[in-house]
């Protein structure tokens, strides 16, 4: 958090492409932060907006709270990225839908 009026984003750091890698985060050129797929070629903004690439929507996030000088994390589920493609589906969120999903960590 800047102090600057920006939200609190807590991104899954997965593409969701079928690949799912990890994302990088770079600097571009123009300096802005960004992510980058190694795996899938995709490229997200620091917002996890998909700028381009295969993958099927924007990185997916978890829910977030802040408290005082807290940040709370619901680490339980995924709240779905924004689907790429006008048409919507039912693994991504739209402007109007969130979709989320229950995450099952390894040694739950």
């Amino acid at each position: 958090r800047t102090g600057r009026g920006e939200e609190v984003l807590a991104l899954f750091s997965r593409d969701p492409h079928p690949l799912s890698c990890s994302v990088a985060l770079v600097i571009r050129p123009s300096g802005e932060l960004a992510y980058d797929s190694p795996c899938s070629g995709s490229h997200f903004g620091i917002d996890g907006a998909l700028e381009d690439g295969p993958s099927p929507r924007a990185l997916d996030r978890f829910a977030v709270e802040v408290v005082g000088a807290n940040i709370d994390i619901d680490v339980t589920e995924l709240i779905l990225g924004r689907c790429a493609s006008a048409a919507g589906g039912s693994d991504c969120s739209s402007a109007v839908t969130t979709r989320t999903e229950p995450i099952d960590w390894p040694g739950n």
